[in-house]
């Protein structure tokens, strides 16, 4: 749940906000790598190649968040790379129930 808290300043609100991101991405690393490991070599042997290769490039993104947490660097600039690879990811996914759904 995501509340703000009228006695926290701005800065404070920010490191909350990335804490919690934080958390988020690191359970979704733990979930994801090998979810979408599986799902890229199991569509490999199907011969499914192009949902394959939208797996293997979201596990890339999962692997690239995990680099990105584990990395200390600017909290800004760490903000801009989760939003990146948040909506990179999306769109992978997005992309890959397209093709397999047939639209």
């Amino acid at each position: 749940m995501n509340t703000i808290d009228p006695n926290l300043t701005d800065i404070d609100q920010f490191k909350l906000m990335m804490y919690q991101r934080r958390t988020v991405v690191k359970i979704s690393i733990c979930v994801g790598i090998p979810l979408v490991g599986a799902m890229a070599i199991s569509n490999f042997i199907k011969g499914y190649h192009f949902v394959a290769f939208l797996n293997c490039v979201m596990l890339l993104i999962a692997v690239l968040l995990g680099f990105a947490v584990m990395g200390r660097i600017d909290e800004k600039f760490e903000h801009k790379i989760y939003s990146f690879l948040f909506r990179l990811f999306d769109a992978a996914v997005g992309i890959a129930l397209l093709y397999g759904i047939r639209f």
